[in-house]
This record gives C-alpha cells, structure tokens and sequence, in this order.
C-alpha cells in the first residue's frame, strides 16, 4: 500500500516570475492551512527570501537541481 505524499502542492521554480506569483497566491488562497504545500528551486537563498514574503511555508523546502 503506498504511503501517503508529503505534500498535497508542490510549486517547483518558486522563484521565478510565475512561480512567485503561484506562491502568493497559494498563500493567500489556503492560508487556513487547509493543503499542506511547499516550494521547490535552485537556490535555497532565493526560497528563503520567498518564504519571507509568504505565509506558510516556514520549514517546507524541497532542493530541486
């Protein structure tokens, strides 16, 4: 039987132009924390500058290279 994934939304390439608009969307949409959702990229520095802007994404980084 196979486990149940982490996250009900990932948003890969969180820190481009569509995907940061993707991630405030998200959190504005779903910020009751309804979904479990994370964002996804190259760079850990530009996720953790999108984490700021955005709520409820503390702690839920996903490393894409």
């Amino acid at each position: 039987m196979p486990s149940a994934p982490a996250y009900d939304l990932v948003i890969y390439g969180a820190t481009g132009f569509t995907g940061t608009l993707a991630a405030k969307y998200v959190s504005t949409q779903y910020s009751g924390g309804q979904i479990k959702w994370a964002v996804a990229g190259r760079s850990r520095s530009k996720l953790e500058a999108l984490a700021a802007q955005v709520e409820n994404t503390k702690q839920r980084f996903i490393k894409c290279y």
